[in-house]
């Protein structure tokens, strides 16, 4: 799990959010500005790994066949983090006055436990709003 956080903090800084790391349990990058912020709920775990014979590319790694990527988390829920960071970028990039803060949360067991959201909003202000990338439908 660490070096997943780590991966999504040093994309996350190379694209100029400001970033924190909640003692191992989850991360966030926020970008914008005001007082109050809009929560982006993500996860970087993954589901026990299940019939690994079935596969047909390595699991751990990513792979890009016909178009297509394919690894584990790529959909759920890796992927959309990351493609909400870029999009969030590229709305900086242009310049969009922002009215509130967005600040994109990945935690480290939601398919366990769901402990690192409870850490993380013990010990963070709770967002004035939220949505999930999460799942079947990403961005």
């Amino acid at each position: 799990m660490r070096s997943a956080f780590d991966r999504f903090l040093k994309v996350a800084n190379k694209l100029g959010f400001t970033c924190e790391d909640d003692e191992g349990y989850a991360v966030h990058a926020e970008i914008g500005e005001g007082e109050e912020y809009v929560g982006v709920l993500g996860h970087i775990d993954v589901v026990d790994i299940q019939n690994i014979g079935e596969w047909e590319t390595e699991p751990f790694s990513m792979t890009i066949k016909n178009n297509k990527i394919f690894g584990r988390g790529v959909n759920d829920d890796k992927g959309p983090l990351i493609a909400v960071l870029y999009a969030a970028k590229i709305l900086n990039d242009m310049n969009v006055k922002w009215k509130r803060r967005v600040r994109i949360i990945a935690g480290g067991a939601e398919e366990t436990t769901w402990e690192c959201m409870e850490h993380y909003f013990k010990n963070h202000e709770q967002p004035i709003l939220g949505f999930s990338p999460d799942g079947n439908f990403p961005i």
